[in-house]
């Protein structure tokens, strides 16, 4: 009953959640170049975390770009997906980089990229999809705050400030440490990001 982009107010994208794209530890591949041929000879599936979610459509377009036709298996969560995909029942997924790291610095998962314009802090050494030649690929969570449409200017500007200032002084830095990549950005820059995620998907 009602559209994000004329029944909201944004006031501030507070965090971006970077994804990896990682495949199970049996799977030949060692590279996105090796992933793409491997996956035009054989049967791959991808693991998701449910229909409809962020995984699950940064899947999709993973394999439009890629041009490859891999099986989507839906999941009810991240928990129940690494199980599988360290099973080896699923052969890849893309998932936020806090959740899969472990596993990746275990030797359970291989990570292949990370779909963000720079690599992470988390993991520097992994490289970015667009750096492995997937121009322009990015995708994965957000967390934003925003108000009902109608809301009062000074208020949305006051309440901007005071969410930019707490992540100015620590917020940010304790987002970056469980995983996120901080932005704090102002509205206006929120209501364009907001335009173009829209316009992507």
């Amino acid at each position: 009953a009602y559209h994000p982009r004329t029944d909201l107010t944004p006031i501030t994208l507070i965090a971006r959640n970077p994804f990896a794209l990682v495949v199970t530890a049996g799977l030949p591949v060692r590279n996105l170049a090796e992933l793409i041929e491997y996956a035009k000879r054989n049967p791959v599936s991808y693991a998701s975390s449910g229909v409809g979610t962020t995984t699950h459509f940064v899947s999709e377009l993973f394999k439009l770009r890629a041009g490859i036709d891999i099986e989507h298996v839906p999941y009810r969560g991240t928990a129940q997906l690494q199980a599988d995909l360290l099973a080896g029942r699923v052969q890849m997924a893309f998932d936020a980089v806090s959740a899969v790291l472990p596993n990746i610095r275990g030797g359970g998962l291989r990570a292949i990229g990370v779909a963000t314009a720079r690599r992470t802090p988390l993991a520097p050494e992994i490289p970015t999809l667009d750096e492995l030649g997937l121009a322009g690929f990015a995708g994965g969570g957000w967390v934003g705050v925003l108000g009902p449409a109608g809301l009062p200017p000074e208020l949305a500007a006051k309440l901007e400030a005071d969410f930019r200032a707490a992540m100015a002084a620590g917020v940010g830095e304790e987002l970056a440490r469980r995983g996120f990549d901080p932005v704090g950005s102002s509205a206006a820059e929120f209501r364009t990001f907001i335009a173009e995620e829209a316009a992507r998907w």
